[in-house]
Parts: C-alpha cells; sequence; structure tokens
C-alpha cells in the first residue's frame, strides 16, 4: 500500500463507532439532536495510555479496577448524553472529553448562546486524526423534534457504555485494535421501554 492509500486507511478508521456510541470518522459529518441537556449529561472517570485501548475505570461500576494505577495509564474524565442520529436512525451515546480535541467545548458555548441544546439539530465533522483532529459543531434553524425518542436512563447509559469498552476490571493488552469491535448497533437494539429518561419534553415550539 502506498503513502497516500495508507493516509487515505488512517481517516477513515478514525472515528468509527462502537456499539452505540457516535463516533465520525476523519471527513465525515453527521447530523445529530441531543435528548437531554449540558447539565443532565453523566461524568464517565476513563482511563487511557498512548496507543492502546480506552476502557472506563471498573470502580464507575463497582468494580476493582486494574488500570487504576497501572504503569503508563493516565485517569481523564469524559462526558456522556443521549444523542438521535439521523444518518444511522438509532439512539446512541454521544460520549467524549472536554479537552482540546473534542466538540463538547464548542457545544458548551452553543448552550450558553440559546440556553439549551435540545430545541435544534447540530452537525458535527470531523477532519484529522490523532492530536490534528479538529471537530466542528454547527448549529441548525431551532426547530421542535418531532420523533418520540427519549434520554437513556443512567442505569442504561452505564450498561452501554460498560459494553462498548472493554472493562477495566480486567488487564487490557495495550497491542489490541481500539476499532475492532466497532459493527454498527441496531436501531434501539436491547433496549426496552423502561431503560428510557421519563421527563417530559419541554421544547418550545418553533418560532
Amino acid at each position: 500500500m502506498g503513502i497516500l492509500e495508507d493516509i487515505k486507511a488512517s481517516v477513515a478508521k478514525s472515528g468509527q463507532s462502537r456499539d452505540g456510541i457516535f463516533g465520525v470518522k476523519g471527513g465525515d459529518k453527521k447530523r445529530v439532536r441531543f435528548l437531554n441537556d449540558i447539565s443532565d449529561g453523566q461524568k464517565i472517570v476513563f482511563h487511557d495510555k498512548w496507543e492502546a485501548r480506552n476502557a472506563p475505570c471498573g470502580k464507575m461500576f463497582g468494580d476493582k479496577c486494574a488500570l487504576h494505577n497501572a504503569e503508563g495509564y493516565r485517569t481523564r474524565d469524559q462526558y456522556a448524553w443521549t444523542i438521535w442520529n439521523y444518518e444511522e436512525k438509532k439512539i446512541q451515546i454521544f460520549l467524549f472529553n472536554a479537552g482540546r480535541v473534542s466538540p463538547v467545548p464548542a457545544l458548551v458555548q452553543m448552550h450558553e448562546t440559546y440556553g439549551t441544546l435540545r430545541d435544534r439539530d447540530y452537525v458535527i465533522s470531523r477532519t484529522g486524526t490523532a492530536l490534528d483532529t479538529v471537530y466542528t459543531v454547527v448549529p441548525m434553524d431551532k426547530k421542535k423534534f418531532k420523533l418520540d425518542k427519549k434520554a437513556l436512563k443512567k442505569k442504561k447509559l452505564f450498561e452501554m457504555i460498560q459494553n462498548a469498552f472493554d472493562s477495566a476490571s480486567d488487564p487490557i493488552e495495550d497491542d489490541e485494535d481500539e476499532d475492532d469491535d466497532s459493527d454498527e448497533w441496531g436501531e434501539d437494539e436491547d433496549i426496552e421501554e423502561d431503560d428510557y429518561d421519563d421527563e417530559d419534553d419541554d421544547e418550545e415550539d418553533d418560532d
């Protein structure tokens, strides 16, 4: 494989979704609707290491954590919200840290501007890879969400995150491919009615 083909393959591979976790490949964009607001998100503690697989801390799920003090692994927070992904026609978890290489800072600004994330769609795009990754967040016009979709309850959200990543309760091999388990997740698969948040939709009608 030539250098150009190798670069294109790396860009295409980056941002692939794990089961139920939102992801954007390099050079791609997706339109989403947030089903809960900034203040309703959940903080998820992760351990990660360069060129190794990320994993949520086992203590988040009431287990002992094999990576809590593991050499070379750092601990940082990620934040999770429930979204509707229009392209894939499914509920997913929007899971990112709040650092420089993340769409979260832009979303915080959107929330400060509009007072909510739930009153419009957003187009999330990505360019670059690794530390050169840039996310762009474009707000659409204010519009009432007409689909009968609700945010996931905390228990279901945690369960899906735990299933999507290797459990830090067990040792993780550093040479595993981070995108090996990126099969698509069927629309609302394995989500029961009781897994949704009961909060009423209080979005305003279109102006």
